[in-house]
């Protein structure tokens, strides 16, 4: 195994993501936003689509992914959960910690669950992303299995 077992509980941050009501049309337009969106894509009364939420998280995704060593080419990006606290402004600043919350031995892989919680400049919660990240044959580590969930279709 080549996962460092040793950088669960490592923290970062925080790390600062700047953005603009025209950064916020773009995303919408990237996703898709078409005639029947236009409060996603017209300034004059602007509404941020909550995926929006997911990108300030990438540079700390990357720093848990060099911090903890792991083959990239056998990662899977298992699961995501993003938690709104209020709907997001506009335009702003957005700082984000991160941190390495738990390695998980699920018997041939190992998932690594990384937590970011990000605030805006007066501190106040915005929102909060949980990444699960799977590395396919990294696991028999002998660690703890963590938590069992199926979802049912």
């Amino acid at each position: 195994m080549s996962l460092k077992l040793e950088a669960v509980g490592r923290e970062t941050g925080p790390v600062e993501f700047s953005y603009s009501w025209r950064d916020v049309i773009l995303y919408a337009l990237g996703i898709g936003a078409g005639n029947e969106d236009l409060d996603f894509v017209y300034e004059g009364r602007l509404k941020v689509y909550p995926t929006f939420a997911v990108l300030p998280c990438y540079p700390l995704l990357l720093w848990a992914l060099e911090t903890l060593e792991g083959d990239l080419t056998r990662l899977l990006h298992a699961g995501h959960e993003l938690v709104l606290h209020r709907p997001l402004p506009t335009e702003g600043k957005v700082y984000t910690t991160g941190r390495i919350a738990a390695l998980y031995d699920k018997g041939k892989h190992a998932l690594a669950v990384v937590e970011m919680r990000s605030r805006d400049a007066e501190g106040r919660p915005l929102f909060d992303n949980t990444a699960n990240l799977l590395f396919v044959g990294e696991g028999g580590f002998g660690g703890e299995r963590g938590p069992s969930h199926r979802e049912e279709f």
